[in-house]
């Protein structure tokens, strides 16, 4: 039987799929969490409003492939590409991710509609499938370089548990911050919180944090959007699995240092964190994030805890780095004749940013040549 290819357009229309989506995102198995049906209908509730589109492939009803998207000018984009570090397909095989995409391509491309995907991860399967030939039969792939994500993994069933498996100058660092901030604060409290346990007070005590020192970062803090902690809270609300960490001045006073991220089949996704710049002295940041991983590496059912850093050049990051993975963006460009314009100004457009790119790689050279690339597959 010929598979059915939906269209969703309405706000409306999400309430009946939510259980179905989410479902489907499990039993597909997606690695990252924050690429999964919970931050999609988190998103599409909080910010996608009236320009939704969303897209399924089914087959006597049931979920083949789920693509959640919105409408932004002329262009179809990933929902959460603005806030969340990459983005991901749900489907049961590489067949059904690809034949989605192109069904997309044909409906959407025929009312003048490309589609952009901002922020890709190597190795998973919105990846492969846009590398298709099946996609390039159809459309235009133009990509550049976006980021690069930074990992590494620790053995926890050591002597020492992970903390063993620190460098030498890691486990100096966490021993001094811990003394320095025992020092200035002696009734210091930390909180790891994962899942049901983020509330909205703790969400909105390491708001106040973030945007107070955001002027360390350029650009504004994603706090100040009025959607994102309802964001972030829906999502806990739908099962999604945040990992919150505070350090505090003292049990229920002012948060320090905060960490936020994810926390799923044994890989601590790190996605947020800020400290009080006055405490900086302290290691606050370095000292939480070091805890966090402890804290963790108690929960995982393995043999080793996974950290991964996602995108971004900080230097704390370079810290801890052993390995790497690359998120790239794509352009996909539905091949028609009043397409030849726009098809070229990206083929010059990211042109010039591989050159360009190939000038940052010269001096990313010494870093990278440290790490291994990380090739593991980001879906199964």
């Amino acid at each position: 039987m010929p598979s059915q290819f939906i269209a969703i357009s309405r706000p409306d229309e999400l309430v009946d799929r939510v259980g179905d989506w989410i479902e489907f995102a499990n039993r597909v198995g997606l690695v990252a969490p924050f690429c999964g049906a919970e931050a999609w209908i988190a998103w599409l509730e909080g910010y996608a409003g009236q320009d939704l589109r969303v897209f399924e492939l089914r087959q006597e009803g049931r979920l083949k492939a789920l693509l959640p998207m919105f409408r932004k000018g002329m262009g179809l984009h990933m929902a959460c590409e603005s806030i969340l570090d990459y983005q991901e397909v749900a489907a049961e095989s590489l067949d059904d991710a690809v034949e989605l995409i192109t069904r997309v391509i044909e409906c959407e491309g025929a009312k003048g509609f490309s589609l952009t995907f901002a922020q890709v991860a190597e190795s998973s399967l919105l990846d492969a499938a846009l590398k298709d030939e099946r996609i390039a039969r159809l459309a235009s792939l133009q990509s550049r370089y976006q980021s690069l994500c930074s990992t590494v993994t620790f053995p926890v069933r050591g002597q020492n548990g992970v903390l063993g498996s620190f460098s030498g100058q890691q486990r100096r660092d966490y021993k001094v911050a811990t003394k320095q901030i025992g020092t200035a604060f002696p009734g210091f409290s930390v909180e790891h919180l994962l899942g049901v346990e983020v509330t909205k007070a703790s969400l909105e005590a390491v708001a106040r944090v973030h945007r107070d020192n955001q002027f360390r970062k350029a650009g504004p803090s994603v706090f100040d959007e009025a959607n994102f902690v309802p964001f972030l809270l829906r999502q806990v609300e739908l099962g999604a699995p945040l990992s919150l960490s505070l350090l505090r001045e003292n049990p229920g006073g002012e948060v320090i240092a905060f960490n936020l991220g994810y926390f799923s089949r044994d890989t601590f996704f790190y996605y947020l964190t800020s400290y009080e710049a006055r405490h900086a002295a302290l290691s606050p940041g370095r000292w939480i994030l070091a805890d966090s991983i402890r804290h963790l590496s108690g929960k995982v059912a393995g043999d080793s805890l996974r950290l991964d850093l996602l995108s971004g050049e900080e230097a704390y990051k370079k810290r801890w780095a052993k390995s790497y993975y690359k998120v790239t963006r794509y352009q996909v460009i539905p091949w028609r004749f009043p397409n030849l314009p726009r098809v070229a100004a990206y083929s010059a457009l990211y042109g010039v940013k591989a050159v360009k790119n190939r000038l940052l790689d010269r001096l990313r050279t010494d870093r990278l040549n440290d790490l291994e690339h990380e090739t593991t597959s980001l879906f199964r």
